[in-house]
């Protein structure tokens, strides 16, 4: 199903779509400016584009499939027609986003619009109004593990050097890891969190893919810089679950790693809920004191400025966005799938994720109208579906 291009289907009336549609797409006509990213490639951002999108049915003439690689090459295979490579930049303007497809030598071959809606990519020609919905091959749900889950060590205080905060093992086969330390700053996958003039400063972000480890007992983790291509060395981490705690072992290079973690979520093991179960818009009952703010689902608070607060779901694309009643705020959006409850629920957990960024919420109870979840913080969230 194609979905609905957001600028004008999704906020104007049928009659306005007309019009956009006559006149050429809203915004095409303003001078659009490059979006420049913070440079790591490392492969977690959800709203820009990164890896292979393809769609088997396309259309003579339109794209097959899309691969925007993190150094900002690009291979286009469009139906009917040779591939072609390049380079692309990622701009925006007229409040569109798009991709500029160039040659080699950096002259424009042409620009495309795109929106990005979890896993789904649509992208429209400029010049034409019609969009297309490529599907992201980021193996999704493809890595069936135990040891496939979240972890984290809020709360505990100060972390010793080499201790794990946050360990995102995905079901993608990718992984991210938070630890406190000062540790291999420049080393493909690793990268630390701010600098000075006398040096880094801070925690390690260490990023890349992960397999369970030979023998069973743990994961091997192998860093990547996807912007160059630089695999990192290997390393194993030893893991023990024991319901909703982990601890974890482990030396990355000279640093070892230790970790006594909450288990937020797991994406192996059973579960009654389904991703199509929580599909559609819900109105999300207001939380705290406060008479102008509200709690966040992604676990901010978010001002309301007395309009509604509201969530939706979309189990075709996999993604999860919250609706700001701001209007100045644009909905803030990921990826989410149903995953297990490591407390031991037999609903499952709502687990959405922003690149690195998290939600894990507890389905404590679920009708086809309403729906309570609970935080790792023991917020608990009210929905009522529209």
């Amino acid at each position: 199903m194609m979905r609905a291009p957001f600028v004008c289907s999704a906020l104007l009336s049928i009659t306005t779509l007309a019009a956009c549609a006559a006149e050429g797409f809203p915004g095409d006509e303003v001078e659009d400016v490059e979006v420049v990213d913070d440079g790591k490639g490392d492969g977690w951002a959800t709203d820009m584009p990164q890896g292979t999108y393809s769609v088997e049915d396309a259309a003579t003439g339109d794209v097959a499939k899309l691969t925007l690689n993190a150094n900002k090459t690009f291979r286009r295979e469009l139906k009917g027609k040779p591939a072609l490579e390049g380079k692309f930049k990622i701009t925006q303007g007229g409040g569109n986003r798009y991709i500029r497809f160039l040659k080699n030598s950096g002259t424009l071959i042409d620009r495309y619009g795109f929106e990005i809606h979890g896993r789904q990519l649509l992208v429209r020609k400029v010049g034409e109004t019609d969009w297309q919905a490529l599907v992201a091959e980021d193996n999704f749900k493809g890595v069936n593990s135990a040891y496939a889950g979240t972890y984290t060590a809020y709360g505990r205080g100060d972390l010793p050097e080499g201790g794990i905060f946050e360990l995102m093992l995905h079901d993608t086969g990718r992984f991210h890891m938070t630890v406190e330390a000062v540790h291999a700053c420049n080393a493909p996958g690793h990268g630390c969190s701010s600098s000075w003039s006398d040096g880094w400063t801070g925690s390690s972000y260490i990023y890349g893919t992960w397999a369970p480890k030979q023998g069973g007992g743990g994961v091997s983790l192998t860093p990547r810089n996807d912007a160059t291509g630089q695999v990192g060395w290997k390393f194993d981490l030893a893991m023990i679950r024991t319901g909703d705690h982990l601890d974890v072992t482990g030396k990355d290079g000279s640093l070892q790693l230790t970790g006594s973690m909450d288990v937020q979520a797991l994406f192996a093991g059973a579960h009654s809920v389904t991703d199509a179960a929580v599909d559609g818009t819900w109105k999300v009952a207001k939380v705290g004191s406060d008479p102008d703010a509200t709690v966040s689902l992604w676990g901010f608070s978010l001002v309301l400025n007395g309009a509604e607060h509201q969530a939706t779901f979309d189990a075709e694309t996999n993604e999860f966005c919250e609706l700001s009643p701001n209007t100045n705020n644009a909905p803030k959006c990921g990826v989410y799938q149903i995953a297990n409850d490591p407390k031991g629920g037999t609903r499952g957990v709502i687990y959405g994720y922003r690149g690195t960024e998290f939600a894990a919420l507890r389905i404590t109870t679920k009708t086809a109208s309403k729906m309570t979840l609970t935080s790792d913080e023991g917020t608990v969230f009210t929905l009522m579906k529209q």
